[in-house]
């Protein structure tokens, strides 16, 4: 089983409510991502997140599973790229001294490992 856990803070000078209604908000990838650019499109829960140019390797959609306002939210990639077989994001804001801590944690399977283990 390979699993690859990151965990990395920003710190952020903005309110905590600034902070979720700016993160929360798929479409301000576009904001934060100026290169490569990205295009980004929201339906429901689905975010589809496209880089021009690259074709169908700069494509990809997420499912937004949890949201608890303005704390955190966890979202889940469809059809993750080679090497990865599972993808699940947790982006966490917490408040700060002087502003929001960002804590985003990211787990990564490059196996079957997320079935495995949600047979056991």
């Amino acid at each position: 089983m390979d699993e690859y856990i990151f965990t990395y803070e920003t710190k952020l000078r903005h309110s905590l409510e600034e902070t979720w209604s700016f993160f929360s908000e798929p479409k301000n990838l576009e904001k934060v991502n100026k290169f490569p650019p990205v295009k980004v499109d929201k339906n429901g829960h689905t975010v589809h997140v496209r880089i021009p140019y690259t074709g169908k390797i700069g494509q990809f959609t997420t499912e937004i599973m949890t949201e608890v306002p303005p704390h955190f939210f966890i979202d889940k990639m469809v059809n993750p790229p080679f090497p990865f077989t599972y993808w699940e994001h947790k982006h966490e804001f917490v408040k700060g001294k002087d502003g929001t801590v960002m804590i985003d944690h990211c787990l990564l399977y490059t196996s079957d490992a997320a079935d495995e283990e949600d047979s056991v």
